[in-house]
């Protein structure tokens, strides 16, 4: 409310002054204007994003639509949370249209074991289609461990002829 607003931005307490009159009444302008729904607050801070509303909270019907760019249609949440969505990095060619330079996701699939963190968003699903993949390192790094999180699918005598220490995966530094 104005009068707390007021105590802790003018008066300041004890203490001095902390803002005029002048720039009080800008910042309660410009609070004010952030109360408001209005499409396209990160064009305002300059701050680049795809959806209308915000990061999502009321996302506008085009960007609900453009979704279906990156998840399947019929898993599409109504409020437009992308980065709790997304099962793999969409794909460069999409990237790159968007001019997307980030991609950050939420923490749901996270795991951490053996006081190890493995970040599991994001991964890679091998198959017959697609039976390798290249991951680029940009930047050299350190590492003393490599460790690899997967899983199988298949019919029940498939697994078991794998499970005869058969190879399922080789990684090449």
């Amino acid at each position: 409310d104005m009068a707390d607003l007021r105590a802790i931005f003018v008066e300041g307490g004890d203490g001095p002054s902390r803002l005029n009159q002048r720039a009080f009444d800008q910042l309660i302008v410009a609070l004010k204007e952030q109360e408001i729904l209005a499409p396209n607050l990160a064009l305002l801070w300059r701050v680049p994003s795809v959806d209308g509303f915000d990061g999502g909270v009321l996302p506008l019907q085009r960007y609900i639509h453009a979704l279906s760019l990156f998840v399947p249609p019929d898993q599409v949440v109504p409020d437009g949370r992308l980065r709790e969505q997304l099962r793999q990095v969409p794909s460069t060619s999409l990237l790159n249209f968007l001019n997307i330079q980030y991609v950050m996701t939420d923490k749901v699939r996270d795991l951490w074991f053996d006081d190890i963190y493995y970040d599991r968003q994001i991964g890679a699903k091998l198959d017959v289609a697609q039976p390798t993949t290249v991951v680029n390192v940009p930047q050299p790094l350190e590492a003393t461990r490599l460790d690899l999180i997967g899983y199988l699918e298949g019919d029940a005598s498939a697994l078991r002829m794998l499970a005869a220490d058969t190879a399922v995966a080789r990684v090449q530094v």
